[in-house]
């Protein structure tokens, strides 16, 4: 009976220990089988059967390769099944022990094979991991996780052997991400590891392939499969680092992909160590990932700064979208306005377009490579609209051109890792703040220029209460300008090239560059609403003026003083508001920006003698 027992522990049922939909089962037909011997059989039945369960797990999925859609498979699946194989092999060692003991002593008690319940808690364990992963069809890394979880348990035997199936899915895990940082490229025909061609969806029978970051354009990492306990900024630094190596791979010089391809073995031998390790080690695994990234960074600078001249394109950048050169945007908001004052039609980014480019060409005759990677659009979700009534849109507010627009920038490889789609997003946020200010400016210039002609025509007195208006607007505007021109943009940009001429890490590049753009979004106040939204009421108020100046008829009538008082009086409202937004913010974020725009409108004390309020009566000339 021992002998028939010990093949049940083992997985082989028999006559006395027989198999049935509830697991090993004890015969009733064994004679003179006292209750507690029944009880301990039952016992070890639990324990066979349980066993069993397992061993057929390993049977079935470990030699599994083949894609199907109603089963479980990938390369996760049957690290797991080896990990559960040596684990159970420690077991199998303690019946051969069993065994070996029975043969010598014939007379040992039945109670003998109780030592073995030791394992209850481990394969009950191991069997709910299996039966869950069977379950729910849990893929990938995915495995890790749910192995992660079950690891803690606080028995000495369970932890010890679930480090070491973990320490078999990871071994998947750390060549995975070995060869992705290493080579730019993701083998993984059955789509377990955490990162994940941006929209790429395989059919289960598809020949698994090796797609590179270079071909398959845009990686992403995959909340699903990612590991909780490795953390989505530990993620994000090896996502990064095997697009640094594709773009190094990609590279017309491939020198930097050389060297840094020449540390390889360097790395292999940290990620063999951690692979070595009974159990997970958060920090080495962070350490050796850094060790990679830092390399890969280093390497990159080469190619971004030296190969593909960074700093001529951000100066490129400052030009079009920081309004940089400005002849293109005095040029372009002159001979564009008439257009883009309009509502957005189906046609008008069109046009927009082809004169931007015409302009461009003009400014740029030496080089069209330059010209030909901008484009103008018009962010607007109303281009159906193909006519447009003048009376309709003095009643409505309907977005025009100006508050609509943008630039595209085709960006050159390998610069789009550095200028992305969101970084492009934050320079067109600056850029219509921006070129609403200069558009302001030149117009209400415009209308000086206006005032100088018709001077002498003896209509002085009635439109003096204008010009005083204009003269406070411009007054204000040409500051608010200037600010931004030279406390702001200049500032800032020169304080990007410094950085440019001094670091050696690519990401450092980018987080100096980040910093470029969060800083003139935030001297600009283009995310503290109070004076942002302050400034488009008085940048719209002066924008009203100007309409109405150019329309206005000789003398003026009575319907255009009413909406010119109007103006007047929301045009003080909005400075004394300013004014005091400005004097009275104390946040150590934004103060020394504010104090240094209050100089700027205040340089003469005019303001401040005015009581914080232009387009009044009390004060002297400007």
């Amino acid at each position: 009976m021992f002998q028939e027992l010990l093949m049940a522990l083992n997985g082989f049922p028999g006559s006395i220990f027989f198999d049935s939909p509830d697991g090993m089962k004890v015969s009733s037909c064994i004679p003179n089988l006292h209750p507690a011997e029944k009880s301990i059989m039952e016992r070890l039945c639990v324990l066979a059967s349980k066993y069993k369960y397992l061993r057929d797990f390993i049977k079935k999925y470990k030699f599994k390769t083949s894609p199907d859609e109603k089963e479980i498979h990938g390369l996760y699946l049957q690290s797991l099944c080896c990990g559960l194989e040596i684990v159970l092999n420690v077991y199998q060692e303690d019946l051969v022990e069993m065994e070996k003991e029975i043969l010598k002593d014939p007379f040992l008690p039945l109670t003998h094979f109780l030592k073995l319940e030791k394992y209850s808690s481990l394969f009950q364990v191991l069997c709910d991991i299996v039966a869950e992963i069977v379950k729910e069809k849990v893929h990938g890394c995915r495995i890790l996780d749910l192995l992660f979880n079950h690891s803690n348990s606080g028995i000495p035997l369970v932890e010890v052997s679930m480090n070491k199936i973990m320490q078999h899915c990871h071994a998947v895990l750390f060549r995975q991400v070995f060869c992705w940082m290493m080579n730019g490229y993701i083998e993984d025909p059955y789509q377990e590891f955490f990162i994940q061609p941006e929209n790429a969806k395989k059919s289960p029978g598809s020949t698994p392939t090796i797609e590179t970051a270079s071909t398959m354009g845009k990686y992403t990492i995959q909340p699903s499969l990612l590991p909780s306990y490795i953390p989505s900024s530990l993620s994000s630094k090896i996502l990064f680092v095997g697009e640094y190596v594709a773009i190094l791979g990609a590279a017309e010089d491939s020198e930097s992909y050389s060297l840094f391809l020449k540390k390889e073995h360097v790395f292999a031998k940290k990620i063999e160590k951690l692979l070595s390790k009974p159990s997970f080690s958060l920090l080495c695994f962070e350490t050796t990932i850094d060790d990679i990234r830092k390399c890969a960074a280093e390497r990159l600078w080469q190619v971004i700064v030296k190969g593909a001249n960074v700093v001529h394109h951000l100066k490129i950048m400052k030009d079009f979208y920081l309004l940089g050169r400005g002849e293109l945007y005095l040029n372009f908001i002159v001979e564009a306005n008439q257009l883009l004052k309009m509502p957005v039609t189906t046609n008008a980014e069109t046009d927009a377009n082809k004169l931007f480019q015409t302009i461009a060409r003009r400014t740029y005759p030496d080089d069209e490579s330059i010209t030909d990677k901008f484009h103008v659009t018009l962010l607007n979700q109303n281009k159906h609209i193909k006519n447009v009534d003048k009376e309709m849109l003095s009643k409505l507010k309907v977005e025009s051109g100006w508050s609509s627009i943008g630039l595209i920038y085709d960006v050159p490889h390998p610069l789009h890792i550095l200028i992305t789609p969101s970084v492009i997003d934050r320079y067109n946020m600056i850029f219509r703040f921006l070129l609403s200010v200069r558009k302001v400016q030149i117009d209400l210039h415009q209308h000086w220029a206006l005032q100088m002609r018709i001077k002498g025509a003896g209509v002085e007195s009635a439109l003096m209460p204008f010009w005083k208006l204009r003269s406070h607007m411009s007054f204000l505007v040409d500051n608010i300008q200037y600010y931004i021109l030279v406390d702001v943009l200049e500032s800032c940009f020169s304080n990007l090239m410094d950085k440019m001429e001094t670091v050696k890490d690519f990401e450092e590049i980018q987080q100096y560059h980040d910093r470029f753009l969060t800083s003139v979004t935030s001297q600009c106040f283009l995310e503290l609403w109070t004076v942002h939204h302050s400034l488009e009421e008085i940048l719209e108020i002066c924008s009203s003026f100007c309409t109405l100046v150019t329309r206005i008829s000789l003398p003026p009538s009575q319907k255009d003083l009413v909406v010119f008082e109007n103006l007047k009086l929301n045009f003080q409202r909005q400075t004394s508001l300013l004014f005091r937004v400005l004097s009275g913010v104390r946040s150590h974020q934004v103060s020394p920006h504010l104090a240094q725009l209050l100089l700027r409108i205040d340089y003469n004390k005019y303001l401040s003698s005015c009581g914080g309020q232009l387009g009044g009566n009390k004060g002297a000339n400007i």
